[in-house]
């Protein structure tokens, strides 16, 4: 039960759509959650309806806008491709597929895709807009890579949903973020004065510029120029300048000031230049230098020459930083003392120690990193041979001992490759659907793996999403640099498989040659093998398989597979009830054979209902239109067409160019008796396929075309025409004709399940010998499909032969939607059995053509029992009888018309040679007795 959300509308609309989850409440309920914020809700009701509505384009498109809604874009891309399969022309789903390939980067394919739905008719404003983004990031995702573009679009759906507002001042110019920015922002003309002040030193410590005065502040200046200990209110007037100085380079070279010591310093710089009279340029504390560079220009930098101590004291006195004592000599520069060493030995000792320490734990810290990556190699040893193994039970295990390895290592690529493959592994034989596959590729890129080796993942990730034709289109990329991967050739047989694509097979063979002990891909091309028909080839790979791998559950799997697709197959092997009893164990890829066994054994048993729910849940395993392909064969042989309808669906579904898919295609449509839709289906596929043969064949048979037949069977190999399934074909053209009588066991024989057509044309062959026992034998087969109008007419024409022309009127109208030459004639028939002689005329000139130039003879036959008695003798005379190397249906009915139009002439020989070869046909017996009465 799906949880009922608090929104008051959706609550409703969710239990509208389960009381009756019908198409428009499905459409409903998904725009409603599409902006709901219900994940749960959209998991459920996604899951749900996509498996209800798996072959409606509509449905389909409005769950993938409901996962677009909930960010969920890999379901949301598969359904959409889905839709597009199966509703080409449809421009909507085309629109959604390219919003979400955009919305996950990919504007190259985005612009395609769009473009196509412009092209059907999607021309809103919406369309174009998505398409002109697609375009504009093309040149992004070619230089920045697919991360790039979806960044981009993100920062263009923010501004959408909420423009920033807008702002009458221009933006403040940023602080600067380096000592080179710094330098570039102030000028040269800057000096910093630092001084015993703590709080000028506070100041200038908290302010990222330093502080500095200028000529337009006189008071300031004196205030900072004042002698120590007095104020600098009561500071005499500004003191004339002293003489200009200027100081050499490398006598500048001060210190910045000391807190404990009051020296005074500045940072490196040239001298600053003067103004007009003669001060430096300062700034005051808390003023920006920007503020006055300015108002100071730099004028051009005078020579510099070395300083005099006296001039260098005079200038401190002038400023106010130095006061001479009374009598004292001129000041003369002093040689500094000597300080003693204690302090610059106890230093070096104490860095040796430390130098000493950090040595050994450097040491310390590589030995334990140096045994982790040796450990962490053991793990990643153990974890490839478990992983090239294939079991399906291991993949826990591995994936806890690359857990290890990464706490280990974690920078390790190797371990980070193995992640990768444990994820694509486990698509392929655990999940059928991986989560984790584009974060492992994330991660093994930040580690350095080379994008070569990530190739076969980045397949994975297609196949993941089901977007198979994504996974297809790499392949030529990477063909070249990848071919020597084993992995690589792996998953490109995976998606040339799931493609329809028959070269799947070549592929697994390389990825053997490359790996012989890779088990999945041992696994994989033994079930492309068997799927296509070569079935001893696929069991001599078993054989191999079982020689290195024994007791394991795929090689029993594959080996009943060989015996299932077997169309001569005998009793179910020992490894039949093995794959039934360790079916958990088995991969992703065989999990469909234990229900395809059962199906067979229940059809044995003429057990439908078993049968259909094996194959049911067969086919919710398919992946592959392989084997959604077979199990609808499976279906087909039991009778349910719609069963076998819904597999060749999910078939085309994986590929609409997969030969075997359009064969159960048409032969769905040949049971339902669509023949046109049949033969469309196999037009452009190899007459010499059996199963092209067949459907063609059947088509002819039932158009009654003996040399239709002749024709459609002359291209099947030698091989293809032993076959048990073409049997009843290939005596088809004889029963046609007339040319064969049967006993009761071989009517049964041909009538088997795996024979293509054969139970109605042993019902047939039983029906005009008249062994009416035989044929309602086999017409009780049909049980609940006698509504088909093949089977209809069968129906029909035994009720009429037993004098129940009045039950006949049913399945014979059923018939008549196959418009061919025997549903015309039954119907006919029928009719005029029940005296609707008007109904028969009015039948006939609607359907005169099917019936060709026998439908002069028909038409007789209707006038022969009433006022245009002597016009239809008339037109009769003027008739040749059909020959006896023509379909036994014409004679018949000449037959008919001949007795019931009196013409003993050529009558009586004609109905006596038909007498003779058919005693017991029951039309034949009412021309005979026509002409006794």
């Amino acid at each position: 039960m799906i949880p009922h959300p608090m929104n008051a509308a959706l609550n409703a609309q969710v239990e509208s759509w389960q009381r009756q989850p019908d198409e428009r409440s499905t459409i409903a309920l998904c725009e409603l959650l599409a902006t709901s914020g219900e994940t749960q809700l959209v998991e459920q009701v996604g899951k749900r309806a996509s498996i209800k509505f798996a072959s409606n384009p509509t449905v389909l498109v409005a769950i993938a806008r409901m996962y677009v809604g909930a960010s969920r874009l890999g379901e949301a891309q598969g359904l959409l491709v889905a839709a597009g399969k199966m509703a080409p022309r449809d421009p909507e789903a085309f629109r959604w597929l390219g919003e979400v390939l955009l919305r996950r980067g990919d504007a190259e394919r985005a612009a395609k895709v769009l473009d196509q739905a412009m092209a059907l008719g999607r021309n809103d404003s919406d369309t174009a807009s998505w398409s002109q983004m697609a375009n504009s990031y093309l040149e992004l995702q070619k230089r920045s890579g697919t991360q790039a573009v979806v960044a981009a679009l993100s920062r263009v759906l923010m501004q959408r949903s909420l423009p920033p507002p807008r702002s009458a001042a221009p933006p403040p110019r940023p602080a600067p973020s380096s000592l080179a920015s710094l330098d570039d922002d102030y000028s040269d003309t800057e000096m910093t004065i630092v001084r015993n002040d703590p709080i000028a030193i506070a100041n200038s410590r908290r302010s990222s510029v330093p502080p500095r005065l200028t000529e337009s502040s006189p008071r300031q200046m004196a205030g900072l120029f004042a002698p120590a200990g007095k104020s600098a209110s009561r500071a005499p007037s500004m003191p004339p300048p002293p003489p200009r100085v200027e100081l050499a380079s490398a006598d500048v070279d001060m210190v910045s000031a000391d807190d404990e010591t009051g020296r005074i310093g500045a940072p490196p710089m040239d001298a600053p230049p003067e103004h007009d009279n003669g001060f430096p340029s300062f700034a005051m504390p808390g003023e920006s230098g920007a503020d006055l560079v300015a108002d100071s220009p730099t004028p051009e930098r005078p020579q510099s020459r070395t300083l005099p101590p006296r001039e260098v004291l005079g200038a401190l006195q002038l400023t106010g930083v130095f006061e001479p004592s009374e009598g004292r000599e001129a000041g003369t520069w002093d040689t500094p003392p000597k300080t003693r060493t204690r302090f610059s030995t106890m230093l070096l000792v104490l860095t040796a120690i430390v130098v000493g320490i950090g040595i050994g734990v450097l040491l310390y810290v590589r030995d334990v990193r140096a045994k982790h990556a040796l450990e962490a190699k053991s793990l990643n040893s153990e974890v490839a041979t478990l992983l090239r193994a294939g079991k399906v039970a291991d993949l826990s295990i591995t994936e806890t001992k690359l857990s290890q390895a990464f706490d280990l290592d974690p920078n390790s690529a190797q371990t980070a490759l193995l992640w990768v493959t444990n994820r694509v592994l486990r698509l392929l034989e655990a999940e059928g659907e991986s989560q984790g596959i584009d974060s492992a590729i994330a991660r093994a890129r930040q580690t350095g793996v080379p994008e070569v080796e990530l190739a076969f993942a980045r397949i994975g990730s297609f196949i993941a999403q089901g977007d198979t034709a994504g996974a297809a289109a790499l392949l030529p990329q990477w063909d070249g640099p990848a071919k020597k991967n084993a992995y690589y050739q792996l998953l490109a047989g995976v998606a040339l498989e799931r493609a329809g694509d028959l070269r799947a097979a070549e592929r697994y063979q390389l990825a053997v040659n490359l790996d012989p002990e890779l088990l999945p891909a041992q696994v994989l091309l033994a079930r492309a093998v068997i799927l296509e028909g070569d079935r001893l080839k696929g069991l001599e790979i078993v054989r191999h398989i079982r020689s290195k791998w024994q007791n394991r559950a795929e090689t029993s799997a594959l080996a009943a597979l060989a015996w299932a697709r077997d169309s001569a197959r005998g009793p179910a092997p020992l490894e039949a009830e093995q794959t039934k009893a360790h079916k958990d164990e088995l991969p992703v890829a065989l999990r469909a054979v234990p229900g395809a066994i059962d199906a067979l054994q229940s059809i044995e048993k003429n057990s439908v209902l078993d049968a259909r729910s094996a194959i049911v849940r067969a086919l919710a395993t398919a992946t592959t239109p392989g084997v959604a392909t077979w199990l609808g064969s499976l279906a087909l042989q039991m009778g349910d067409e719609a069963l076998a309808r819904r597999a060749a669906l999910q078939a085309v579904s994986f590929s609409a160019v997969y030969p075997p898919a359009r064969v159960l295609a048409a032969r769905v449509a040949l049971a339902g008796g669509r023949l046109d839709e049949a033969l469309n289906a196999v037009n452009e596929l190899n007459a010499s396929l059996p199963d092209v043969a067949i459907v063609r064949a059947s088509v002819a048979y039932e158009r009654v075309d003996p040399d239709g037949v002749a024709l459609a069977l002359e291209t099947l190999p030698a091989d293809a025409r032993t076959r048990p399934e073409m049997a009843a074909l290939f005596r088809a053209v004889d029963v046609l004709k007339g040319n064969i009588a049967l006993e009761p066991a071989a009517l049964r024989a041909l009538a088997a399940p795996e024979v293509a057509w054969g139970d109605v044309i042993a019902i047939d062959a039983a029906l005009d010998t008249g062994n009416l026992t035989v044929a309602n034998e086999l017409i009780d087969r049909f049980r609940d499909t006698k509504d088909r109008p093949p089977r209809a007419l069968r129906v029909a024409r035994h009720l009429r032969y037993t004098d129940r022309a009045a039950d006949a009127e049913a399945p014979s109208s059923q018939a008549a939607a196959m418009p061919t030459a025997r549903t015309v004639v039954e119907r006919i028939l029928v009719l005029l059995a029940t005296n609707k002689g008007d109904e028969a005329r009015s039948f006939i000139a609607k359907n005169a053509q099917v019936l060709g130039p026998m439908a002069s003879w028909v038409l007789c036959y209707i006038d022969a029992d009433g006022p245009r008695l002597a016009e239809s003798r008339a037109k009769a005379a003027l008739l040749d009888p059909p020959s006896p190397m023509t379909p036994l249906l014409w004679r018949v009915v000449a037959a008919l018309a001949m007795g019931d139009l009196g013409d003993k002439k050529r009558g009586l020989p004609y109905v006596r040679n038909l007498v003779k070869s058919f005693p017991k046909n029951p039309d034949v017996l009412i021309a005979a007795q026509a002409f006794r009465k």
